[in-house]
């Protein structure tokens, strides 16, 4: 039994049991944010801008209080922003795309 090798079948089967709420959790920033986007019934809360190059969080308390929780391990949107600028997303600040990253 060699340490360094893992078991496929096991981890596979350990993983199945983890609670699809906490696989979320542990998806990295980007995953997590594209996963939120391709939600439509989330549209009206956060969605790709028309041109598809940008997105905009549209309602933040309802993307704090609904969405959040069931990504992130916080409920706070200035979290939540200090992450998108951490992952060196920039905000619009003028023209049609502004508030938008």
């Amino acid at each position: 039994n060699n340490p360094a090798v893992v078991d496929l079948d096991s981890a596979a089967s350990s993983s199945r049991t983890i609670a699809n709420g906490d696989i979320l959790r542990m998806q990295k920033f980007p995953a997590k944010l594209a996963s939120i986007l391709s939600r439509p019934e989330w549209n009206d809360i956060i969605t790709w801008m028309p041109h598809g190059r940008s997105w905009k969080v549209i309602k933040p308390h309802d993307f704090e209080t609904l969405i959040m929780p069931l990504f992130f391990d916080h409920s706070n949107y200035h979290s939540f922003n200090r992450l998108v600028n951490a992952w060196s997303f920039r905000r619009m600040s003028s023209g049609p795309d502004r508030g938008s990253y």
